[in-house]
């Protein structure tokens, strides 16, 4: 799991609670200043990645260093790392923290590598973000407020146990997907492109 620079300790928390709650190994990564997270919030890190501008790498923990004069995101170098490694499912600590543009562009990177992973998951103060090229099945409560939505172009989706459901429909970036509402559970296919599930927070 990535901890972002900006990332809150209670996002991280919760970030690190949902990793470890099937049992399986999980690696800590500090994407550069997302170091003070972990340490905020007494975990160390197995891996740091970033070009070191926000946070220098810590002393005998694996480190990729990129040079500061970079084209890309440290997320992005970052999942590209995990995606080495052949690591399926992704939880991401501050994907809304830090600079307006920083929160667009990491939204835009995960859709970006969403194919690289079964699916990609972001805790945040104003609720989850889900990003898949497969799917997923959320237990919800019945009733809660949740969006579908396509990223990097159009998606088609079915969709199972909302209000509106989906039957193959095509949805293109925009509203359409916006402000529907979960039973008990929620099964969404993607069937082509990259969707988005958003759960704010009530």
């Amino acid at each position: 799991m990535l901890a972002l620079n900006g990332a809150r300790t209670a996002e991280l928390r919760k970030a690190w609670s949902w990793s470890r709650g099937d049992g399986a190994a999980v690696l800590n990564v500090a994407v550069d200043g997302g170091l003070r997270a972990w340490r905020a919030l007494g975990k160390p890190c197995a891996l740091y990645v970033g070009d070191a501008d926000s946070s220098p790498p810590p002393e005998g923990v694996e480190a990729v260093v990129y040079d500061r004069d970079k084209s890309f995101s440290d997320l992005s170098g970052a999942l590209d790392e995990l995606a080495a490694r052949r690591i399926k499912v992704v939880a991401v600590a501050g994907l809304t923290g830090g600079r307006l543009d920083h929160e667009w562009v990491n939204l835009h990177e995960l859709a970006a590598h969403a194919s690289d992973f079964d699916g990609l998951l972001a805790p945040t103060p104003r609720g989850w973000v889900v990003v898949t090229t497969h799917g997923a099945t959320v237990e919800t409560k019945p009733g809660r407020p949740f969006s579908v939505l396509a990223l990097a172009g159009r998606a088609r989706i079915h969709l199972r146990g909302a209000h509106w459901d989906l039957d193959g429909a095509w949805l293109a970036p925009g509203s359409r997907g916006l402000s529907n509402r979960s039973g008990r559970s929620l099964r969404m296919r993607v069937e082509r492109g990259v969707a988005c599930l958003v759960f704010p927070d009530a």
